[in-house]
């Protein structure tokens, strides 16, 4: 079940490019918008009335439509649709070997690989819509080719707006004209419903068909009427809660960043507080010995001091002996030389040698 290879114009690229996000985005649009629930109620009340019946749904998508129609005794339901993603979405609901008997993924555009009048009922739901305006007649002429019975649509209805830039590309067509043109006659049939019209083409006047009941579709157009306004302000509500709520979590975040932040200096002031008192727990201790060592040096100077003094003492008291030795020694070298002084004198006198 792949998506083909082959160049196809945006519009239909989207669908195989983003059709497995569709299975939840109906699931979330059907919470709040009634619409969806209409037009269920009105498609299988109309199929249940037409049985027993071949049917298939062109543009069957995440089969939304096909769940509920094949529970429906007497209808027998087939698939087709030109995005693989899409399909994929049937996976949600049933099984891979109902999805290989029952739905086939082809083109968006050209023949489709059945054969003449296959199926009773061909129909549509929100499927011309996303097809291009080039495209509309062929589109439409291979889905009255491959019916015997009828063709139904329920497609936007003509005023309704339209936003064209959606999903790559989306239009409003005139059904009715778009048949007319492939020589066909189109019923424009009462809604149960405002943004969408059903339309029909008979092919076998013969076979009877059915057609809601007026009192039926007064009551569901009551419904939506009633309802759909609530949902809508309780859709607005939701919205605007979430935007609320969007704003609070990216404050939040913001908080919890500058929290964040806010802890990481906080630990990093802690980190350097301890590294301080680390610090200061050191320079105490270096200031503890070093207190020790000034006491220590104090009394090993006091210690010096007191040998200075000593040696001063000493030193004063060896230089007066040396002074009294030295007058000594003046003293007897005085004598000395005055008792050389005589000898000389002496032997002069005796003018003789002494032995």
């Amino acid at each position: 079940m792949n998506d083909s290879q082959v160049y196809v114009p945006k519009n239909y690229q989207y669908w195989r490019d983003h059709g497995s996000e569709w299975f939840d985005e109906y699931e979330r649009r059907q919470k709040y918008m009634l619409c969806y629930h209409i037009q269920r109620v009105m498609l299988a009340d109309y199929m249940r009335h037409s049985r027993p019946a071949r049917v298939i749904e062109f543009g069957c998508g995440p089969g939304r439509h096909l769940k509920y129609l094949s529970r429906i005794e007497g209808i027998d339901v087939y698939g087709y649709d030109q995005s693989a993603a899409m399909v994929s979405g049937c996976l949600r609901w049933t099984t891979s070997e109902w999805i290989a008997e029952h739905v086939i993924v082809g083109e968006p555009v050209g023949p489709l690989p059945y054969p003449d009048r296959h199926f009773d009922i061909v129909y549509t739901v929100e499927a011309l819509i996303h097809t291009r305006p080039e495209d509309v007649g062929v589109v439409l002429a291979e889905l009255v080719r491959v019916s015997k019975w009828q063709v139904l649509h329920l497609e936007p209805a003509q005023g309704v707006q339209i936003f064209e830039d959606a999903h790559d590309g989306s239009w409003c067509h005139d059904i009715v004209a778009a048949y007319r043109q492939l020589g066909y006659e189109c019923e424009v049939l009462p809604s149960g419903y405002i943004v969408q019209q059903p339309y029909r083409v008979i092919l076998d006047p013969a076979r009877p068909v059915y057609t809601w009941p007026s009192d039926m579709l007064d009551l569901l157009r009551r419904m939506e009427s009633d309802i759909q306004p609530t949902l809508d302000q309780l859709a607005q509500n939701i919205n605007d809660l979430s935007s609320q709520i969007v704003n609070l979590r990216a404050e939040l975040a913001e908080a919890e960043a500058r929290g964040r932040q806010m802890q990481q200096q906080w630990e990093a002031t802690q980190a350097a507080l301890k590294e301080e008192q680390r610090k200061n727990r050191q320079l105490a201790q270096n200031i503890n010995n070093l207190s020790s060592q000034i006491v220590n040096l104090r009394a090993e100077l006091e210690e010096a001091e007191a040998r200075g003094q000593q040696m001063q003492q000493q030193w004063e008291a060896t230089q007066a002996a040396l002074e009294e030795e030295q007058r000594k020694n003046r003293i007897l070298m005085y004598q000395q030389a005055r008792f050389e002084e005589f000898i000389n004198q002496l032997r002069h006198a005796l003018k003789m040698p002494i032995e």
